[in-house]
């Protein structure tokens, strides 16, 4: 807090400290805060912002696509959004923006974008602590499928494979997002042949 009192020291600003509820809850506490007016900028603390000159005016939409530049990869996130439009992250962990009985327009914004550098406080336990939320996620909704889905790729991560794999399988059954179909039926199959040590004749029967 400091450090960003001494940076924003000659720029009105208000920094608040809250309750750590969940990444999902306390994303939307902050993107509906009344004092937050005109168009939001969201970051993490590992996020570095790029923006042109004067690429903050004549804003319109709703929504604003950024290019995330993470190590070799690059897609889009929703990260400047206008204000005061009733906004909700949906999950506990690996969440995603939505909007509460609207439809909002996003577009493609090239003036901004984002270098993700993966140096965050808060990643030592990254793995165990996703798990949990994703686990309290898929609880309270057993029906959906990116949870069951990012539930297989944690556990994967911790090497723990026999969950991760009922994960996966139960992910290649559900409908959604083709990637993460194709993803759930590759790495299910490579577990299964990999650390369960079934043969091809079982792994094509399983399918």
């Amino acid at each position: 807090i400091s450090v960003l009192k001494s940076e924003l020291k000659d720029i009105p600003h208000v920094i608040r400290s809250v309750e750590w509820l969940s990444f999902g809850e306390n994303r939307t506490n902050a993107i509906n805060d009344p004092e937050v007016d005109g168009y939001a900028l969201l970051s993490d603390a590992d996020f570095e912002y790029f923006i042109t000159e004067d690429a903050l005016n004549n804003l319109d939409a709703d929504g604003y696509l950024v290019p995330m530049y993470e190590d070799s990869m690059v897609y889009s996130l929703v990260t400047l959004v206008k204000a005061g439009l009733d906004w909700k992250y949906v999950g506990k962990t690996h969440e995603y923006l939505n909007h509460v009985g609207k439809d909002v327009k996003a577009l493609s914004f090239d003036d901004i974008h984002i270098k993700h550098h993966h140096d965050g406080g808060s990643r030592s336990d990254k793995f165990t602590r996703d798990l949990n939320l994703l686990l309290e996620d898929h609880q309270e909704d057993p029906e959906n499928y990116r949870t069951v889905f990012y539930l297989a790729q944690t556990c994967s991560c911790l090497s723990e494979y026999e969950e991760a794999y009922k994960y996966y399988l139960l992910r290649t059954k559900e409908k959604g997002f083709m990637e993460e179909v194709f993803h759930a039926y590759l790495r299910s199959a490579e577990i299964a042949q990999n650390v369960l040590n079934c043969s091809i004749e079982e792994i094509i029967y399983l399918y």
